[in-house]
């Protein structure tokens, strides 16, 4: 089961290209890390996968749910702080 998975994910800001394409998967168990240089993308990344921030193309699954711009992605997120069988 992959927790996180973003396909193919573009946001700008204006003229700003902040999020070019990316593509990521997080399976179960694994713990990865955002590094890169300022303004390379990790912020809005994060607030993407965190539903606070839109992708302008792609698609953002947690728990395999799209996100869809409703709070039914935040309380699957919260449950990884009480459950730890879900990323053990």
């Amino acid at each position: 089961m992959n927790i996180i998975s973003l396909e193919n994910i573009s946001k700008t800001f204006g003229s700003h290209l902040a999020a070019n394409d990316l593509t990521l998967i997080v399976p179960k168990g694994s713990i990865y890390g955002f590094i890169g240089p300022n303004g390379s993308g990790k912020t809005t990344t994060i607030r993407m996968i965190m539903n606070i921030l839109y992708p302008d193309n792609g698609k953002v699954r947690i728990f395999g749910k799209e996100q869809t711009g409703s709070r039914v992605v935040m309380r699957i997120v919260k449950q990884v702080g009480e459950k730890s069988e879900l990323v053990a």
